[in-house]
């Protein structure tokens, strides 16, 4: 009988032996499954980090081409405008010699039909910067505007308020509300009037 229980165990080890070697294989091929499968989303986070990446970089460079597009065509309007600008005030020097011209003439009936030609063109000319955007600023009577006046002259006035634009030695042009050139004027100075004021403001 201690034979035969002695046989028992002997015939009973190995099959011990062989599932511990199982089972060890099947925790080692799990462990490498797990770590492909870390591996694997390591790599597919990356991607999406590359992925990211790339689309923000396409988006800088499609608001860089944008930008340059829209600056290219600000540039090209600012050279046009640049431009006309230079033309209108060629033709509003024009003006000037015409209207110099039109005061300059005798007033009598010899000079009626010369008058009334260059009369004429001097009207197609301000027509022809009305059609164009161009406006006249003409300040007369009214208080003086640094910033579409020019004053050559300041005098003493005491029958006009203070600062108020007497007298238009040339006129300005604005155009899309854009100073061409600003009109020369003469400002009142009314040191009664300042006065006045400042004592009405105490």
């Amino acid at each position: 009988m201690k034979k035969s229980s002695r046989q028992k165990n002997r015939n009973t080890d190995p099959v011990k032996k062989d599932n511990l070697e199982n089972l060890i294989s099947s925790e080692f091929d799990s462990l490498t499954e797990n770590q492909k499968i870390t591996e694997l989303k390591d790599e597919l986070e990356s991607v999406k980090a590359e992925k990211i990446q790339f689309h923000q970089i396409a988006q800088r460079a499609q608001a860089d081409l944008i930008n340059y597009k829209n600056r290219t065509e600000q540039e090209k309007k600012d050279i046009r405008d640049k431009s006309k600008h230079q033309i209108i005030l060629k033709l509003i020097s024009v003006i000037d010699d015409v209207e110099r011209a039109i005061n300059s003439l005798p007033k009598n009936s010899d000079s009626n039909d010369w008058q009334t030609g260059i009369e004429l063109i001097q009207k197609t000319l301000i027509n022809t910067l009305e059609s164009e955007g161009v406006t006249k600023i003409n300040p007369l009577n009214q208080q003086f505007d640094p910033f579409t006046c020019e004053a050559i002259l300041y005098q003493e006035n005491k029958d006009a308020q203070d600062g108020q634009v007497t007298e238009v030695m040339r006129p300005g042009y604005i155009i899309n509300e854009k100073i061409l050139r600003p009109a020369q004027v003469i400002v009142a100075q009314n040191e009664t009037y300042k006065n006045q004021e400042e004592n009405n403001n105490a």
